[in-house]
């Protein structure tokens, strides 16, 4: 069976081979071992390759480049009409070649895959992604409401996968959990953190790039309120971004810099060195789906205290493997730090039900959703 993935996805050119944005790929690479073709059609990028790009290490994937469009002046956003005659075409003749397409929403070519699929009979399995926040507000934007909007109706008549539960879930939309582990890496880290206690100073990370959106500027604020009342902790932030410099020097400004670690970005099999050592993992981020790198973390005994946004707040509360504040409110986020440090015992639970409920993060979990969507949605079995 052949399958087309329809995406926004960063592709570059490394060393003669395609690379892409390492989660995704790593995702794509478990769910090409359930069909016999993948096509993957996504943006190829002329400049160079992030350090956080990887190789897909199937051979049975195959990429179809699209140049890239947008960006965040008005100039760049006029690229997106001048290239839609172009991915038009280049959807189409992937959709004549293929019995599954999958899209990866919202972005702007998986739109345009949307809006075909409306006026196409075929192919007649269609399976979208949605890795938003599925019940996001009116200040989101509105190109990613639309394709809300769209799926919700069923207008291109999609099985929807999605984070979270959410009250007015349509039949044709479907819970799904978001891949990050295998469970190799489940066993290894639960043999390296079962036994872990939080001792002073308390282990904080952060991962995810450096930005407002993200919160890393919130999350400083609570750092510096924390040293202020006396508490021992150390943060390491793994991750980068255009304004780290900047981040850095507020903390060199307002004294903390003797405690937070601007790491860098770090290789995904490089993380485990710190995720051992981790006591906390914050996100204060104001915008997710469900982030791996909360379940990367859970793996390890590593306590979520994240934003409450999207399926965040759901997940934590069911398995009560951390909490969820409201993003915005730095107070929140000091006291849930301040209780754990305190109370090891509340910590050491919330550890614990995070090393429970880690392999429903596996890829072996997601591979098993897949195959039961299939079978439910199309009565095919892969």
């Amino acid at each position: 069976m052949r399958l087309l993935i329809i995406s926004n996805m960063s592709h570059y050119l490394k060393n003669g081979q395609i690379v892409g944005w390492g989660p995704t790929v790593q995702e794509i690479n478990a769910l090409s071992t359930l069909f016999d073709k993948v096509h993957h059609l996504g943006c190829l990028h002329p400049e160079s390759a992030p350090a956080s790009a990887l190789p897909y290490d199937n051979d049975n994937i195959m990429f179809i480049p699209v140049p890239p469009a947008g960006g965040k002046s008005f100039r760049d956003k006029l690229t997106i009409l001048k290239l839609t005659p172009v991915y038009i075409r280049k959807i189409w003749k992937a959709l004549n070649e293929t019995d599954v397409v999958h899209l990866r929403c919202p972005a702007n070519i998986p739109l345009l895959g949307l809006l075909l699929l409306i006026i196409r009979k075929r192919p007649v399995i269609r399976w979208a992604k949605y890795a938003g926040n599925w019940e996001a507000g009116p200040d989101y934007p509105f190109f990613y409401r639309l394709q809300r909007w769209i799926l919700k109706q069923n207008f291109a008549r999609c099985y929807v996968t999605v984070t979270g539960e959410w009250g007015d879930q349509k039949q044709h939309v479907i819970t799904f959990n978001n891949p990050c582990l295998t469970l190799e890496e489940i066993s290894l880290a639960k043999k390296a953190s079962i036994k872990k206690d939080i001792s002073a100073p308390a282990q904080l990370i952060f991962v995810g790039a450096l930005n407002e959106r993200k919160g890393a500027g919130r999350l400083l604020r609570v750092i510096y309120k924390l040293k202020d009342s006396g508490y021992p902790i150390i943060l390491n932030i793994l991750g980068d971004g255009q304004n780290r410099h900047d981040y850095e020097k507020w903390c060199k400004d307002h004294g903390i810099e003797d405690i937070v670690n601007f790491q860098g970005w770090i290789p995904k099999p490089a993380l485990k060195n710190f995720y051992q050592k981790a006591h906390l993992n914050i996100l204060p981020s104001e915008s997710e789906g469900w982030p791996k790198v909360l379940g990367e973390g859970m793996a390890y005994g590593v306590v979520p205290v994240a934003g409450a946004v999207s399926s965040i707040p759901q997940m934590l509360n069911k398995t009560r493997a951390g909490v969820s504040i409201d993003p915005f409110d730095i107070d929140g986020f000091v006291a849930a730090i301040q209780r754990m440090i305190e109370e090891p015992e509340v910590w050491k639970s919330y550890s614990q039900n995070s090393i429970k409920y880690a392999p429903l993060f596996t890829y072996e979990h997601y591979l098993a959703s897949v195959k039961g969507l299939f079978k439910t949605a199309w009565n095919v079995d892969l």
